[in-house]
């Protein structure tokens, strides 16, 4: 192979392509979801670190989202401790109960490391009627506050001027929707994970400890598009400097990953699933890889390790499912902090 490259060197007119990477401006943080589902968390959260270039406390949102499971077992609904979701949901969860900066909430214990535990402590809570819904929740929040030492500050100094958790999402966030670019036309199938009910999927807890619809707070827009079409909106989107998500089938029709990993490079084992999946994964965009002009490549970061992989356009396209946007440009957001 090396002689081979070496004669086309020297072929008339020909130029070996170069390749390289152009990544994310503002670097990210290597947290990982640990043994739980949260991709879905880890990587909205990583969205709009990018957008205001700062990295956000991940429990001070895991808080109120272990308290709308609390409650709504508590009122006798269905729906798993530990499951999967989309970024709508922690933006969701973002507006209605702000965002804390890492630099001025540093809790004692994390409430993603010790999960499995939590929820645990929580059933035994559930499994005592005399608990009043009013007390359940108190005692909910005892037990959130063992682990974490203190609560995140609801007004705090950042960058200058003081500022409350709830501004700081809304400004970064703003009016604008939770979007998906959907060039798979696949159904989830919950033989291998139960499906969330349709309370839990589409509600969270509000700042008055009710259940408020997702949609209430922010709106969801799904767009159909082909897989062609969402390559070029990746491309279009990330040179425009706007943060975005990528989510790829982890588990195919029949349970199988339908990867692997060679090196840093996930490689396609199987064909595309038509159309079934049973489980997938959401990750931060954080590059394209070119050769040459053409982008041939993007890169991820994975929250289950902390770690940046390449995905090329053939895994893309094979696997890929959604791309994910909320925010509008970074020039923009940042006249706007």
């Amino acid at each position: 192979m090396k002689y081979l490259l070496v004669i086309l060197l020297f072929l008339p007119g020909y130029v070996l392509a170069e390749r390289r990477t152009e990544r994310i401006e503002h670097s990210f943080c290597q947290r990982s979801q640990g043994q739980t589902s949260t991709c879905w968390l880890h990587s909205a959260v990583q969205l709009m670190e990018q957008a205001a270039k700062t990295e956000f406390s991940v429990d001070a949102l895991v808080i109120h989202e272990i308290r709308s499971r609390a409650l709504i077992r508590k009122r006798g609904l269905q729906t798993p401790w530990d499951d999967g979701a989309g970024p709508t949901r922690p933006f969701a969860l973002a507006l209605e109960h702000g965002l804390v900066p890492a630099e001025v909430y540093q809790p004692t214990g994390s409430l993603i490391q010790n999960y499995s535990d939590i929820f645990k402590d929580i059933e035994v809570l559930l499994n005592n009627p005399r608990l009043s819904e009013k007390s359940f929740m108190k005692e909910v929040d005892k037990l959130l506050l063992s682990h974490l030492g203190q609560w995140p500050p609801k007004r705090f100094q950042w960058r200058g001027q003081g500022r409350t958790s709830y501004e700081l999402a809304a400004e970064l966030i703003g009016s604008y929707p939770s979007i998906g670019y959907d060039y798979r036309d696949v159904q989830f199938d919950e033989t291998l994970y139960k499906k969330m009910g349709e309370t839990a999927w589409t509600t969270i807890i509000d700042r008055k400890g009710e259940l408020i619809k997702i949609t209430d707070i922010i709106e969801k827009k799904v767009i159909r598009m082909t897989a062609d079409q969402a390559w070029e909106k990746l491309i279009e989107k990330f040179q425009a400097k706007i943060p975005l998500a990528f989510t790829f089938i982890y588990f195919d029709h029949e349970s199988e990953v339908p990867f692997k990993r060679e090196g840093n490079t996930l490689i396609s084992t199987k064909p595309p699933t038509k159309d079934i999946y049973r489980s997938s994964h959401l990750t931060l965009v954080s590059g394209l890889i070119y050769e040459g002009s053409e982008v041939v490549s993007i890169e991820m970061v994975d929250p289950m390790n902390g770690n940046i992989y390449e995905i090329p356009r053939a895994f893309f396209n094979d696997h890929g499912k959604t791309l994910h946007e909320v925010m509008p440009a970074c020039d923009e957001l940042l006249s706007s902090l």
